[in-house]
């Protein structure tokens, strides 16, 4: 009999989780000018995806698929260590995470070929990594302070938001721009629900700066197959 996982070749799939979004800034040797991560939320997701298909007729390990996917993304808080008279979460690896003010909104959209490793335990059980490089597209608004490389010495030595919002350059964005997009995942699925972790996210190039959106989502997931 054939699996459940093997019948279908196509699917669309809704998911809600927590993501961890990072917007970083940076000139083009790499140099952070600015970090924003999100306001942690539960957020939607949406996707199509052409569901593994064996590359190679001797084994069905080895396999590749299609992904699309749609997530909206805020990031209201900024990495600012020095940052004294404000109270701000430290519990990652970024830093001190704090309330400026300042936000990045918009949403991100890719459609990545991906070569996957799957693996089907019975007719319902299925779990695949899964790793891609295509293009993405960025929506891209808001605002942020430059803190960090680049900005003037009255800056970096500020230690209170008031400091800040006198002495450092608030700086605003707004653009859309298609890029190369890469991601890394991983799902586990039970027939029409499962459970997916996603990583990556476009990198953008443009005015002399580079824009990274980072995405990093655990999420539960329904899907539809056909």
């Amino acid at each position: 009999m054939t699996s459940w996982a093997k019948e279908y070749h196509h699917a669309v799939y809704l998911g809600f989780g927590t993501p961890n979004f990072i917007f970083e800034v940076k000139d083009l040797n790499k140099a952070i000018e600015a970090k924003m991560v999100r306001n942690p939320n539960v957020f939607l997701s949406f996707g199509y995806q052409k569901t593994p298909t064996p590359i190679f007729q001797f084994t069905k390990i080895i396999r590749w698929s299609l992904e699309f996917g749609i997530s909206p993304y805020r990031a209201n808080l900024q990495i600012a260590d020095r940052v004294t008279d404000l109270t701000g979460t430290d519990d990652n690896d970024e830093g001190k995470e704090v309330d400026l003010g300042t936000h990045i909104d918009g949403f991100v959209t890719y459609l990545n070929p991906t070569l996957d490793l799957y693996f089907s335990f019975n007719e319902d059980y299925y779990a695949y990594l899964g790793f891609g490089l295509g293009l993405g597209f960025a929506r891209v608004n808001g605002s942020y302070y430059h803190l960090d490389h680049g900005a003037s010495d009255l800056c970096k030595n500020s230690t209170t938001s008031t400091d800040i919002f006198n002495n450092c350059e608030k700086k605003y964005v707004d653009f859309n721009r298609i890029a190369a997009s890469s991601n890394a995942l991983f799902v586990i699925g039970l027939k029409h629900f499962g459970i997916r972790y996603e990583r990556g996210g476009p990198e953008i190039t443009m005015s002399g700066k580079k824009y990274t959106i980072h995405n990093e989502m655990f999420s539960l997931f329904y899907q539809y197959r056909f």
